[in-house]
């Protein structure tokens, strides 16, 4: 005899009300177990809820400070191309030191630098883009573990974690467009 014969004479043998109940107990069990994967991928959602939340609410707020940005760069007064290459010149003294140079061919600018940090780098190409609307139009860079001013500077740090990133230092050039327009 095989097993489901076996199991359908033992039901048989019992009485109707333990038969009753056995059915009531089996329907429930798959009604929760039914229900349970229907639920489940919705309490999981649930669950991940708040996390999803904080996620966005981050990307909107650096969404709305993006757009603040674009709003004050359209609402700045135009600069021609002479007061451009001023302001270039002076942010690039100012910021990159002798480590950096800046070469003209009409409305493009071209900085090449030789052993410059990431962060004044960055620092930089957000001066240049803020102050002498000059966009970036090519740029080629490598990262190099030469010595930059940065890296002088950290050499006497204590964590050695910042004299790592201190040391990394990027070498090439960025092609910047100046603007066309005069106020």
């Amino acid at each position: 005899m095989n097993m489901t014969l076996k199991f359908r004479q033992a039901l048989q043998q019992l009485p109707d009300k333990d038969r009753q109940r056995l059915k009531v107990w089996v329907w429930l069990l798959v009604a929760v177990l039914v229900g349970m994967l229907n639920l489940w991928p919705a309490l999981q959602s649930y669950q991940q809820a708040p996390l999803q939340l904080a996620k966005l609410e981050t990307q909107t707020q650096a969404l709305k400070s993006m757009q603040a940005q674009a709003k004050a760069l359209q609402n700045a007064p135009r600069i021609n191309a002479a007061e451009a290459r001023a302001i270039l010149q002076q942010i690039t003294t100012d910021g990159l030191g002798n480590g950096a140079k800046l070469s003209t061919d009409g409305t493009l600018i071209t900085l090449t630098v030789s052993s410059t940090s990431a962060e004044a780098l960055a620092q930089w190409l957000s001066a240049a883009r803020a102050q002498a609307q000059a966009l970036p139009v090519e740029a080629h860079l490598q990262k190099s573990s030469g010595t930059s001013k940065d890296a002088k500077d950290a050499k006497d740090a204590k964590d050695a974690k910042d004299a790592k990133d201190a040391k990394e230092s990027w070498r090439g050039s960025i092609i910047l467009s100046l603007p066309s327009r005069s106020s």
